[in-house]
C-alpha cells in the first residue's frame, strides 16, 4: 500500500527536494506530495547536471529514508546529504 510512501511513525524525516530536469514545477510538486504525506521537506530548489527526475537528499543523516522518500514521489535520483 501507500505505508512505503510515509516516514517512520513518530519520526522527524527531513529532506531537500532539487528539481534536477527541466520540466518546470517539478520539485515543488515533489514536495507537495512528500509534505501530504508526512515528510519534512526543509529545502526546494533546482541543480544541475540535468536528468529526468527530482532529487530527495537526505537531512537527517538517514539515507534509507531519503530513498523511502524518493520511493514515494516516484523519483529515482536520492542522494546521501552533503
Amino acid at each position: 500500500g501507500d505505508t512505503l510512501a510515509r516516514p517512520p511513525a513518530g519520526t522527524r524525516v527531513k529532506v531537500q527536494v532539487l528539481n534536477a530536469s527541466n520540466v518546470r514545477g517539478l520539485a515543488r510538486r515533489a514536495t507537495l506530495y512528500l509534505c501530504d504525506r508526512g515528510w519534512d521537506v526543509v529545502e526546494i530548489g533546482t541543480t544541475k547536471p540535468l536528468r529526468d527526475e527530482s532529487l530527495v537528499l537526505d537531512r537527517s543523516g538517514r539515507a534509507d529514508w531519503a530513498r523511502r522518500a524518493a520511493h514515494g514521489a516516484k523519483r529515482r535520483g536520492v542522494e546521501k546529504g552533503r
